[in-house]
């Protein structure tokens, strides 16, 4: 689905025409601006919907009306009225909007998959369909698609999608990422629909598995490499720090080294670099991995009280390691339809497995 963005000019969805007359006019863009950056701070998607329909009304907006008709489609959706997110993106594609979004190859996607969760599964064949008329040859529509279908458990209407999917990855040079998820997530439908695993799932696999065996192979080779870096015990357990959404943003106005270190990024891309380091540890064979949430004000206290320097990443790393043995912890990998580690809500298969 689609994520929150930082661009001020995205909106929420519109507002049916009888709310929109119930709201004051505004005619001050820049304070409707200042509202909305506090609501995409604080993920209001009530004060986002409003807020926008606001800003819709104004004539200075009509030259951006395509990104905020694309935020108020995402704001509702996230409140899950998917009616209303499908007549705002839809209405969004009309003004002329063509930008990326962040899970789906293309806006009649996206469009089709909020069909879904409507419950307009006819219309959400059609929507498909479409989209596949565009875009013939993309492995990524068909893994959305069989993904989209399965998710409201429509299975036999996810395995054709999948199964194309699957045979075009093999007919080409899709990336390793796309490959896993493409195979993972077949044979999943194909076990809800109590199936055997066919001549294509079997081939899948075996390219999967040996693609696994090389990168692992490809990981170890790496760190054998690195004299100075200590690898970890075959059996050991690996408790990662990790600075939750409301406490990263501070870290980074707090220490410029770290801030340098994840180069300012948004936390989405900071959490990708945690999943991956996490990967490299399993592949070097730590037994237990877990992630370690971190407080600032905690941290900064027991730091202190340690004669530590708080911005070092070795403090980071004993502070970590002392919570691991007396804090709540989030035990990593989570399962594949679990919530994400990150704490964005989204299943984990949707989320920061699929970092690359």
């Amino acid at each position: 689905m689609l994520q929150a963005r930082d661009d001020p000019s995205r909106g929420a969805k519109v507002a049916a025409p009888d709310a929109q007359a119930s709201l004051p006019l505004v005619s001050d863009l820049a304070a409707i601006e200042r509202e909305l950056d506090v609501a995409r701070e604080r993920d209001d998607n009530t004060a986002r919907v409003r807020l926008i329909a606001r800003a819709l009304e104004l004539t200075e907006t009509q030259r951006h009306r395509a990104e905020y008709l694309d935020e108020l489609a995402y704001a509702y959706q996230q409140l899950g009225r998917f009616d209303e997110a499908v007549d705002a993106m839809r209405q969004a594609v009309a003004a002329g909007w063509d930008g990326d979004l962040d899970e789906h190859p293309s806006a009649q996607a996206l469009i089709a998959d909020l069909l879904l969760h409507a419950g307009h599964t006819d219309q959400a064949d059609i929507a498909w369909l479409n989209a596949e008329r565009e875009d013939p040859g993309n492995p990524w529509l068909h893994q959305t698609a069989g993904l989209a279908y399965a998710d409201v458990g429509l299975h036999n209407k996810a395995l054709p999608w999948q199964t194309k999917g699957l045979t075009l990855a093999l007919a080409t040079n899709v990336d390793s990422d796309m490959l896993w998820m493409l195979t993972s997530e077949r044979a999943e439908t194909l076990d809800a629909l109590s199936q055997p695993p066919d001549e294509l799932q079997l081939q899948a696999e075996e390219l999967v598995d040996r693609e696994e065996r090389a990168e692992r192979a490809r990981v170890d080779a790496f760190y054998r490499d690195q004299s100075t870096r200590t690898v970890p015990p075959k059996h050991a357990s690996v408790g990662l720090a990790w600075f939750p959404a409301q406490e990263y943003q501070r870290a980074l106005e707090t220490w410029p080294s770290f801030a340098e270190d994840y180069e300012h990024g948004p936390y989405d891309a900071y959490c990708a670099r945690l999943e991956l380091l996490l990967r490299q540890l399993r592949a070097q064979g730590v037994a237990r991995l877990a992630l370690v949430p971190i407080t600032i004000d905690s941290y900064l206290a027991w730091s202190a009280e340690h004669d530590r320097d708080p911005e070092q990443s070795d403090t980071r790393a004993s502070y970590a390691t002392e919570l691991l043995k007396t804090t709540t912890t989030h035990p990593w990998p989570p399962e594949r339809n679990q919530p994400c580690w990150c704490g964005s809500e989204r299943k984990y298969k949707k989320c920061c497995l699929r970092a690359s």
